[in-house]
C-alpha cells in the first residue's frame, strides 16, 4: 500500500495511544522508515503529532 504517492507501507510495529506504528519504506530516498498512522477520532493526537514532528526536526545527531 503507498502512502502519498512515496511510502511503501510493511508490517505493523504497534499500537499506542495515537494511533498505529508501520515499519515502510521511503521510494525517493531508498530507505526504511517508520509510518506513524493516526486515528482519525483522534484531533488532540493529531496536535501532538505535529509537535512531536516539529520537535525531532530540530534534532542533529551524526546517528
Amino acid at each position: 500500500m503507498k502512502i502519498g504517492d512515496r511510502y511503501a507501507r510493511g508490517n505493523p510495529l504497534g499500537i499506542g495511544g495515537m494511533g498505529e506504528i508501520w515499519e515502510g519504506t521511503d521510494d525517493r530516498l531508498n530507505r526504511q522508515v517508520a509510518i506513524k498512522v493516526i486515528r482519525p477520532d483522534r484531533s488532540a493526537a493529531r496536535r501532538r503529532f505535529y509537535r512531536e514532528a516539529r520537535i525531532l526536526a530540530r534534532l542533529r545527531h551524526p546517528g
